[in-house]
């Protein structure tokens, strides 16, 4: 079973998306049963998901190409006949939607934490944030050029607080 998945079809990556219109992913799908009656799962997901990197706050594409294999059964207690090398699920129900096995399978895949693979796609190492007319920068390349002085991590916010009246 081939075809093409959107992450709005999937409701529970389409959350975590930064936009669920435009994502989708591949998949290919065999289906087998072995001499014990236990329902063998290949498959394969390939494709681009947009994700906000936690760094920077920006869009980025997060490339999916998972390989799976899973031995499904419809009680724990059968995993005893589930071949070596797979990974056994418990499937209550009384038919399998392939849509809600990739879900699953992008949700298990998909990183904790979101970021750039690369420093130089992410934004927040060198740059600048403001909020009403503060402005707080950031410079990676000034922590390595101030070897030798105290690292003031937070100078920066100094600028932010209101001017205090000294004349109490």
């Amino acid at each position: 079973m081939e075809g093409t998945l959107s992450a709005a079809a999937m409701p529970r990556v389409a959350e975590l998306l930064s936009d669920s219109v435009t994502g989708e992913v591949r998949v290919s799908l065999t289906f087998s049963r072995n001499r014990k009656s236990v329902i063998l799962v290949e498959g394969l997901i390939d494709g681009t998901l947009p994700v906000i990197c936690q760094r920077c706050l920006e869009e980025y594409d997060w490339h999916l190409n998972h390989r799976f294999r899973l031995a499904i059964s419809d009680s724990l207690a059968s995993g005893r006949q589930a071949p070596p090398g797979l990974e056994l699920i418990e499937w209550v129900g009384d038919s399998i939607v392939p849509a809600q096995l990739v879900e699953e399978e992008i949700l298990l895949t998909m990183p904790l934490v979101p970021v750039h693979s690369d420093e130089s796609g992410c934004n927040a190492l060198s740059g600048s944030v403001s909020d009403g007319g503060h402005e707080l920068r950031v410079d990676k390349q000034a922590d390595s050029d101030a070897a030798g002085e105290k690292a003031r991590p937070f100078a920066g916010l100094a600028d932010w607080l209101p001017a205090q009246d000294k004349s109490d």
